[in-house]
């Protein structure tokens, strides 16, 4: 049975109402449940391929626990356990609801239990319980059914770790989701000059650079090194490739119309350490190769920022306009002849 629990503000008007007293006792016979509440970096998240609006459940999130005396604790030893968690999207935070049994602290008062939550969960056996490997590294399963492991499609979420013991009885402890990767949205506009009938057939991300082609230059995350840090970036794991072409376009289908049009799905990738990248772009009538994207403004690309390239063809080629929206701010300009 599913448990449920309310969040921080709510425990904090119960206890206000009930007994000082009573919320002052630590039963030592009795398992201390852990109350969990949770924060996106954004209102917004995506999952299996669709924009989550605020207040979307996300379900499939995996969580483990680590017992440890305080500041002693070795990500690298087996969890003492793991779990899934589900909650909702929110920037304000959100209940949390167990999956499975109602992880506890450790008896031992002076034990603490370090937790790590992540999205998507990973691997998970038939009756749905999760997997983790002995190596406490999470792999993505791309030839699974659950249409969630879709190459360069998810949005990776991890949460910095929470931690507490027996004597946070009654604490909300929250878990603050960010998104650990850059989001490429494209658009295509009809401009001046271009020819009737016109439909964009391709789109492919080629990385940073064409000098070094036998190298890989795209990477979409692939699972989670949970040894690592939060906020290093060996925490999540990546597979590479030369080219990586924009799902969801199907050739001499989408016409180019004087109407901005979104061209295939979002893709998240590992941001790029540089302010450009190339993509080529294939209509039903040419290809634009080696087009380059520039982004003004910024040094490089940065998680949690989704960019969203315009792509405006006319009679005197293409031209790229990009802005920064949905998970951060900003804006950035780019052209192509």
């Amino acid at each position: 049975m599913k448990k449920i629990f309310v969040s921080l503000l709510t425990v904090a008007t119960l206890v206000g109402c009930s007994d000082n007293n009573e919320n002052l006792i630590i039963d030592d016979n009795q398992p201390v449940p852990i109350e969990l509440g949770a924060n996106t970096n954004s209102g917004t998240v995506m999952m299996s391929r669709a924009v989550i609006n605020k207040d979307t459940p996300i379900e499939g999130i995996g969580i483990a626990g680590w017992e440890a005396k305080q500041g002693k604790v070795d990500y690298t030893a087996k969890t003492t356990w793991h779990t899934h968690i589900t909650t909702t999207a929110s920037p304000t935070g959100a209940n949390v609801e167990w999956e499975f049994d109602q992880a506890t602290y450790s008896s031992e008062p002076t034990d603490y239990t370090y937790m790590k939550a992540w999205y998507p969960c990973g691997p998970y056996e038939s009756g749905g319980k999760p997997t983790l490997a002995d190596d406490n590294k999470v792999h993505f399963d791309f030839t699974h059914q659950d249409t969630k492991y879709q190459k360069g499609e998810m949005d990776v979420l991890m949460a910095d770790v929470v931690y507490g013991n027996k004597t946070d009885k009654g604490k909300t402890k929250t878990l603050n989701f960010q998104h650990m990767t850059a989001q490429l949205v494209f658009n295509v506009i009809k401009g001046e000059g271009l020819d009737a009938g016109t439909t964009i057939d391709k789109i492919v991300v080629k990385g940073i650079s064409n000098d070094a082609p036998d190298e890989n230059d795209v990477f979409y995350p692939s699972g989670f090194d949970l040894t690592k840090e939060f906020t290093d970036s060996g925490a999540i794991l990546y597979e590479g490739v030369t080219e990586f072409e924009v799902p969801g376009i199907t050739p001499k289908t989408q016409p180019i119309t004087d109407k901005l049009t979104p061209a295939g799905r979002p893709i998240m990738i590992r941001p790029f350490e540089s302010s450009t990248f190339l993509v080529d772009v294939v209509t039903n009538k040419t290809t634009y190769e080696n087009s380059v994207v520039t982004l003004t403004g910024v040094s490089k690309m940065e998680a949690g920022t989704a960019y969203t390239i315009k792509l405006t063809f006319g009679q005197a080629g293409l031209t790229l306009n990009a802005t920064v929206a949905d998970w951060k701010t900003g804006s950035g300009e780019a052209s192509f002849e």
